[in-house]
């Protein structure tokens, strides 16, 4: 990381959302912000972690007809819990973000990125899927909130939100507030420098989880640690295609676990961390 992306990080866990860059060069000092980012080192990386609300309780019908016998068993007394976490880091002088959350009321981005500042606003967003809680963010109201970002979003779905049942949806209008500055991509493509878009369609048709040397954003390939990893073949009901979901989601886990390379996911209480192969299913060790 540059010397701009360690400045940078360092502030937005501080709690300021303090240093931009004007179009002359000129950096100046911003306000301070109520949000702050987690910095968390991943081997050479530095992953900035962003978190909407709180964690909240899921129950055990977000599974559908998962057995509630194997949920108990797998989580003996803990509970369902789920939390919104989108991310950042810096490459190649870029300030990259791993999705957006939904731009709402919690949101970090409400007061890291005030209206009509001119803090510096993020270069790009990468979009695991298109449901509204990874890419709601990107909107201030009906327009952009970051105009001159660019979007990455798979070739896949961007082709479902396009279709014409999904035409009025808060996805499809928030991916066509973007306009030119959309960039679809096809798996296995070299999206930014040291970036990679890797398939994990499932849950939904273009899921994409997005490896670099130090880590895998994982998105909603699980959404409950204390289950999913144990459990892979339990779907929540965000799952559009199950099969496909499962079958991507043992296929991942069991890459991660051996290559010993962190995941780091959208709904985890704890979003970074290892996984580890078990008699049954996985075992997630947060960092």
């Amino acid at each position: 990381m540059n010397i701009y992306g360690r400045v940078w990080m360092t502030m937005m866990a501080m709690g300021f959302a303090a240093v931009f860059a004007r179009a002359d060069g000129e950096i100046e000092q911003g306000q301070k912000a109520e949000a702050r980012a987690r910095p968390v080192e991943v081997g050479e990386m530095t992953v900035s972690i962003y978190t909407e609300g709180e964690p909240r309780v899921a129950q055990p019908s977000l599974f559908g007809d998962f057995p509630k016998t194997e949920i108990e068993a797998a989580i003996g007394s803990n509970k369902l819990m789920l939390a919104t976490h989108f991310f950042s880091f810096v490459t190649d002088g870029k300030i990259v973000f791993v999705d957006s959350g939904t731009g709402g009321k919690d949101s970090p981005l409400q007061r890291l990125f005030p209206p009509r500042s001119r803090i510096r606003h993020p270069d790009a967003f990468l979009i695991t899927h298109g449901h509204f809680d990874h890419i709601g963010g990107l909107l201030l109201g009906d327009a952009p909130r970051f105009p001159g970002a660019k979007v990455y979003i798979s070739k896949p779905e961007l082709e479902h939100w396009g279709k014409e049942e999904n035409k009025d949806s808060p996805t499809a209008k928030a991916i066509a507030a973007y306009g030119a500055n959309v960039v679809p991509f096809d798996f296995d493509t070299e999206v930014l420098p040291g970036v990679w878009a890797r398939d994990a369609s499932g849950h939904t048709p273009g899921s994409t989880v997005f490896e670099t040397q130090d880590v895998y954003f994982v998105g909603d390939l699980l959404h409950v640690a204390a289950l999913q990893f144990a459990k892979p073949d339990a779907c929540a009901s965000y799952d559009m295609d199950k099969d496909g979901a499962i079958a991507m989601r043992k296929a991942w886990l069991s890459k991660a676990a051996r290559e010993g390379k962190p995941i780091v996911g959208a709904h985890f209480t704890s979003p970074v961390g290892c996984v580890r192969e078990a008699k049954e299913g996985f075992i997630f060790v947060p960092q």
